[in-house]
């Protein structure tokens, strides 16, 4: 090969070799990078972008129309608009960008430019005579300088692809713990929006009752003491109602903080009436459950790419100090006295050795540091495993426990309102006394407020159940109360 040619091989093979070795490129490319696009607004208010905080000060108090949002809304704004979901797109761009430094380091360096030397006294000869001279040289040219420490580099390579790919769950894992605690929320927003109904209803039962009795003492057929006692139970509803719009109003800011809305807008839920929601994979049998659980939830990916990556870092340690180090230089350019008078020079090196001690063979001290962290990051990744097992089985008697709770409600409530019913026949006919027609209203507001828990409860459940299991938020409002 003559030598101009030689410069142009060591370049080619530096750079083939770099696209050649780079198997991130295709294994990863499935996985393309996570991107959020908010969604367009809707009744709910319209989103901040996901780069850019929403002022959630209290600026402006104006009052603001509320908004309806139903549990699909906020499952999409809470994929899509979260500040936990958009830290960890972050840091698939950190993972991605160490994943691509790990393959640059097959790049052999180039370098162009001018170099003067000029030396004047005493110099020794090549026949080892003393002699002061007066010398200079210049050189103009460019080179390539290439450094492959193949061992380290290719299993830092292979490591940095894990670490993406751990990356790439971490996001997963943080979208599905938004959707879920959004979800949450608005059961919460459900819970306490069914409360006030609750209350109002117990008001207007409670207002009816103490009217009647109080135009009963009118007309001196009732009793006084019977409209104090009345009137005390009204205002007991209506204080209930007031703490009921109370906790309405915090579900209401919580809900639309964790979905980075104006907390300003008051939201309600968009359901007309209080219903459970009805999940399909809910019956399943646990078994089943727990194997879905372990193949999808992003958790056990994340951990065990972290693990991969740490088993091809020993790998690396034990095996890539056996790989020689590679080190050429290739350089032409002019050389001479002065620029004018330079005549054409190469120069090139190859240099292959090992490295021994730190960094090198024989370095037994991180060698035992990357088996620490290997062996930690197996118990993490095992005990993830023991807390989903745990999660779903919790969560699947959680559900079954929750459908028994709520059909004992519904039921207290039609007897409760059966109670009611009877009294009030009896009291008509002057037979029962109100102050039974008013224990009568307590117990049936205290049922329906029992009621309301249970069904929200049944919906934490299986919300949670579907959550543990990485399963899609696909759910529909049972049509059987």
């Amino acid at each position: 090969m003559k030598p101009p040619f030689a410069l142009i091989a060591i370049v080619g093979l530096a750079l083939f070799g770099c696209a050649e070795s780079r198997p991130w490129e295709r294994s990863l490319e499935p996985i393309a990078l996570p991107t959020i696009a908010a969604p367009a607004p809707t009744e709910c208010g319209r989103l901040p972008s996901v780069e850019t905080p929403t002022d959630t000060g209290a600026s402006a108090i104006a009052e603001s129309p509320p908004s309806a949002v139903d549990l699909p809304t906020v499952l999409r704004l809470a994929g899509a608009n979260d500040w936990e979901v958009a830290a960890a797109r972050e840091r698939i761009h950190a993972a991605y960008a160490d994943t691509v430094q790990a393959s640059e380091r097959f790049i052999p360096k180039l370098d162009a430019g001018v170099s003067a030397s000029f030396h004047r006294g005493v110099t020794q000869a090549t026949e080892g005579e003393f002699v002061h001279v007066d010398k200079q040289n210049v050189f103009e040219g460019a080179g390539a300088t290439l450094r492959w420490e193949l061992g380290d580099a290719i299993f830092q390579r292979l490591a940095a692809e894990q670490r993406y790919r751990a990356s790439v769950a971490a996001l997963d894992r943080a979208s599905l713990d938004s959707v879920r605690d959004a979800a949450l929320a608005y059961f919460d927003l459900v819970e306490a929006q069914g409360n006030v109904r609750v209350e109002e209803e117990a008001v207007e039962t409670s207002r009816v009752l103490f009217e009647q009795i109080e135009a009963s003492v009118a007309v001196g057929s009732g009793f006084r003491g019977d409209a104090l006692r009345a009137r005390t139970q009204l205002e007991r509803a209506r204080l209930a109602e007031v703490k009921a719009n109370d906790h309405l109003r915090g579900a209401a800011i919580r809900l639309a903080t964790r979905l980075r809305l104006d907390p300003k807008v008051p939201l309600y839920a968009a359901e007309p009436e209080l219903r459970p929601v009805a999940f399909a994979d809910a019956d399943r049998p646990v078994d089943d459950l727990l194997r879905e659980a372990l193949a999808r939830r992003p958790d056990v990916v994340e951990l065990e790419s972290r693990v991969h990556a740490l088993e091809q870092e020993r790998t690396g340690i034990v095996w890539g100090p056996l790989v020689p180090s590679l080190q050429g230089t290739a350089r032409t350019g002019g050389f001479g006295r002065t620029i004018d008078d330079s005549s054409n020079q190469q120069q090139y090196q190859v240099t292959l050795g090992w490295e021994i001690g730190p960094g090198g063979l024989f370095d037994f001290g991180r060698r035992e540091a990357v088996d620490a962290r290997l062996r930690a990051a197996r118990i993490d990744a095992a005990r993830q495993r023991d807390r989903i097992v745990a999660e779903v089985v919790s969560a699947h008697a959680e559900v079954a426990s929750a459908r028994a709770q709520m059909d004992r409600a519904n039921a207290a409530v039609a007897q409760a309102a059966d109670a009611l019913r009877l009294f009030r026949e009896r009291r008509e006919s002057g037979v029962g006394l109100p102050l039974e027609v008013i224990d009568a209203e307590e117990s049936l507001t205290q049922s329906k407020r029992d009621a309301v828990e249970a069904i929200v409860a049944f919906d934490r459940a299986q919300y949670r159940l579907r959550a543990a299991t990485a399963q899609s938020s696909n759910a529909n409002r049972s049509s059987n109360d």
